[in-house]
């Protein structure tokens, strides 16, 4: 099994800890997307939409990566990473797709606007992008500290 990541990226950090996890053995085929190598034609092969991580199991390839650690989690069941029960798989569903809906993208845009625009020389923080990535994040974080505190939805 190959992933192609660029080591810092949440999403691929995920995948890899999932499989770590899991005690799965990988390869990792790092891109540097600062040099713009997850745009080749060799990578677009891949992934056509260019986007980092992207797995590789024998032929079978799969991007986006709440898909790849679903994958991952059904090659071990007995882990109960994707639980067999339709209700319980459902809420583990929920999770994943709040996560690429709501807490992915508040966090994303913090690190796009203070970490990634000077990494790649696209120039100083908008502030006011850096105050509505800060918002969303703290309303997000709300919510997972209410349910790790026994609250609910």
């Amino acid at each position: 099994m190959k992933f192609y990541i660029f080591i810092g990226s949440p999403r691929a950090f995920k995948v890899m800890a999932v499989a770590n996890h899991l005690g799965l053995d990988y390869e990792l085929q790092q891109l540097d997307p600062t040099n713009g190598e997850h745009l080749s034609a060799a990578y677009a092969a891949v992934n056509p939409n260019k986007r980092i991580p992207t797995m590789e199991d024998e032929g079978f390839i799969l991007w986006e990566s709440n898909a790849i650690t679903q994958y991952l989690a059904s090659r071990k069941p007995e882990a109960g990473l994707l639980p067999p029960d339709e209700r319980a798989r459902a809420l583990v569903n929920q999770w994943q797709f709040w996560d690429i809906s709501s807490w992915d993208p508040a966090c994303a845009s913090i690190v796009f606007e203070r970490l990634v625009k000077k990494m790649l020389g696209m120039g100083e923080p908008d502030p006011a992008k850096v105050q509505e990535g800060e918002q969303n994040f703290h309303r997000y974080a709300q919510i997972l500290n209410d349910i790790s505190r026994g609250g609910s939805l």
